[in-house]
């Protein structure tokens, strides 16, 4: 019964979809026939049926990616090193990639809250000496703003200490991870909120992602970690069929039919990469999968800072697509 109501529900919303979607073509135009649309929405309907998870209770989920995890919905590839996107920015004052520390030094810098001046005015004066600092950058109004990437310098598990000079001249420096406003690529609040209004069925945070995705490309780099009784860990062990089961069959994974899961998508380029981390849940308890997003963070790691992997750990893209 369960699984004619939703397949039920769904022939509805497809018929609706076909005729509110359909193009007005008059008397005149060419009509879709009945016969046409019904066959339309067999196949459809056969399309969902070949998707469908059985839960652990015995009943079922409909499994779409396209409603699921949004590394699920788009494409990713194991080629080593991408091809440089043209003309990409990011950040609020729209820094052309790859980004070079000598176009931070006219910032302001806080260092645990306190003002420090610009970036080039402490190079000289600040000759402690550390393993990892960090500094808040201040966008060139003077502002703080949270989506303007915390300048790293140094490495926590590096046991060489450096300073500030240093740092900088052998490029041992990061920006992020921070949340990821619109800001954060380049969009003005009228231009993210128009992004919104026309796409009213969809979350803000997805649609940010989509936008960097169209931006920057194909994803190869891909990462995650989940909860102790897996052993899907950045540097550790991977499961690539386990993490996706985890995406589409959260009920197995989770409590009540919902799951929570965090990946690393990144984009290793030749000079830089950059690489987000995205929190989301699925949750199957409607009978339909259905991916919600809490969290994105992102970060820009120069190549003299080390390849995505380095950092983030394992690359598991290999191994992500062939299970996917």
């Amino acid at each position: 019964m369960r699984k004619k109501l939703v397949y039920g529900a769904m022939c509805i919303a497809l018929s609706a979809m076909l005729v509110g979607c359909g193009k007005d073509t008059g008397d005149n135009g060419d009509v879709q026939s009945t016969k046409e649309q019904s066959t339309k929405e067999q196949s459809t309907v056969q399309e969902l049926e070949s998707s469908e998870e059985t839960t652990s209770d015995g009943g079922s989920v409909v499994s779409d990616d396209s409603m699921g995890a949004w590394v699920l919905r788009n494409e990713v590839t194991d080629k080593a090193v991408l091809d440089e996107p043209s003309g990409a920015a990011l950040f609020p004052d729209k820094l052309t990639l790859p980004i070079n520390i000598d176009s931070l030094m006219d910032y302001q810098v806080l260092a645990a809250g306190v003002d420090q001046g610009t970036l080039s005015s402490i190079v000289d004066s600040y000759t402690d000496s550390f393993t990892s600092l960090d500094f808040m950058i201040l966008d060139k109004t003077g502002t703080v703003y949270a989506y303007m990437p915390d300048l790293i310098l140094g490495k926590e598990d590096d046991s060489q200490e450096t300073n500030i000079k240093q740092a900088i001249s052998d490029g041992n420096w990061m920006l992020g991870p921070t949340a990821m406003y619109y800001d954060a690529l380049g969009l003005t609040e009228d231009e993210y909120d128009n992004m919104c209004n026309e796409n009213p069925d969809e979350d803000g945070k997805y649609l940010l992602m989509d936008k960097l995705y169209d931006m920057l490309g194909t994803p190869n780099y891909i990462g995650w970690f989940c909860d102790a009784d897996n052993q899907t860990r950045p540097g550790e062990t991977y499961d690539a069929k386990e993490f996706i089961d985890n995406m589409r069959n959260p009920e197995n994974y989770g409590s009540d039919s919902v799951t929570a899961y965090s990946t690393y998508i990144g984009w290793q380029f030749a000079d830089y990469g950059i690489v987000i981390y995205v929190s989301e849940t699925s949750n199957s308890s409607s009978g339909t999968l259905k991916a919600n997003i809490h969290d994105v963070s992102i970060s820009y790691v120069p190549a003299t800072y080390g390849k995505l992997e380095d950092v983030f750990g394992t690359n598991a893209v290999s191994d992500f697509i062939a299970a996917k």
